[in-house]
């Protein structure tokens, strides 16, 4: 019987090492989308990368109260409320048409992730912005991912609907698309008549 009894503890305290290894409060992201409703074009706020939940909802809440003073319905700004949380590693976007926005969380890619978002946005509105949308990343206490390597043209996104950031001297550029390839294009020097200078012009996605 003593024997008994001792196993059983043996076995209670190691079930209780191993759930404290397995359940321990590691800080992973967290994401939150504010808006108010009917006024997505005005008030809007995408929050992520947060340690906590509680954070992404404060942080989204307080920058939709912003968006909406900064484009004139203040008044409406208490209005903001949460309408979308992320919980797993991944991309979101956002992209908006007349009358509302379409917006996700937990993709595998960050171009799954606007393709989602613009084909969403037409489903529900008009005019739907299929350029230089607006996505981000969950990766905080996840495992990264290597992003593509760039080879020429090859790993430029062949989707329609694509997004890209440029950093330039002199009109040459480095391309980096919402996949992570980069690559590098020369642009030419056009003439603004309304500065009456030679200006280098932003390479298109």
């Amino acid at each position: 019987m003593i024997k008994n009894i001792s196993l059983l503890k043996i076995i209670l305290i190691s079930f209780s090492i191993l759930t404290l290894l397995f359940s321990g409060n590691s800080a992973v992201a967290r994401s939150a989308i504010a808006t108010i409703e009917g006024e997505a074009n005005n008030a809007f706020a995408s929050s992520y990368n947060y340690a906590t939940q509680k954070e992404a909802d404060i942080n989204s809440i307080k920058t939709c109260k912003e968006d909406a003073i900064k484009n004139g319905i203040g008044h409406l700004a208490n209005k903001c409320k949460i309408t979308l949380r992320g919980k797993v590693p991944g991309f979101g976007a956002v992209t908006c048409g007349d009358g509302g926005c379409a917006y996700n969380t937990g993709y595998a890619t960050s171009q799954d992730a606007i393709d989602a978002a613009y084909t969403n946005c037409n489903k529900s509105y008009k005019n739907c912005k299929s350029r230089d949308i607006s996505y981000w990343e969950d990766s905080t206490g996840f495992a990264s991912k290597s992003a593509p390597i760039a080879n020429n043209n090859s790993c430029v996104p062949r989707s329609n609907q694509r997004s890209c950031r440029s950093s330039c001297s002199n009109g040459d550029c480095l391309v980096t698309y919402s996949n992570g390839c980069k690559i590098r294009v020369q642009v030419d020097q056009t003439f603004d008549p309304l500065t009456n200078q030679w200006s280098y012009n932003s390479p298109s996605c």
